[in-house]
C-alpha cells in the first residue's frame, strides 16, 4: 500500500468512523438538531477532500512528529462507520425517547 510509510498512529480512522457515526446517530434520532449534523458530515467531507487534493491535514502539523498524510483511512473510517450504523440499528434508549416526545 505505502512501502515508504515508516509510521502510523491509526487514531485519526477512529476518530473519522466516530464523528461519522455520532452524525449519522444524530440525524436519525436528534430531529430538532439535525441540521447541525448535516454540517457536521459535510464539513467531515470537505476536510477530508482537502486532505486528498492538497496532501496536508488541517488540524496537525506534520513539524512536531514526522508522518506522512494517508486521508484514505480517514475515508475507510467514515465508510465502516455507515456500514456498521445502517447494518446494526440500535433502538432509541427510553430515556432519550421520554426527551423527544415531551419537544
Amino acid at each position: 500500500m505505502l512501502p515508504d510509510l515508516e509510521r502510523y498512529g491509526g487514531l485519526s480512522g477512529l476518530v473519522s468512523a466516530t464523528v461519522v457515526y455520532l452524525s449519522l446517530y444524530g440525524i436519525r434520532y436528534y430531529r430538532h438538531a439535525r441540521l447541525i449534523w448535516y454540517a457536521i458530515l459535510f464539513l467531515f467531507a470537505v476536510k477530508v477532500s482537502y486532505e486528498i487534493m492538497a496532501r496536508e491535514t488541517i488540524f496537525v502539523s506534520p513539524d512536531i512528529i514526522p508522518f506522512e498524510v494517508v486521508p484514505s483511512v480517514h475515508v475507510a473510517g467514515g465508510l465502516i462507520a455507515a456500514v456498521l450504523f445502517y447494518a446494526f440499528p440500535r433502538h432509541l434508549p427510553s430515556n432519550t425517547q421520554a426527551m423527544s416526545l415531551s419537544e
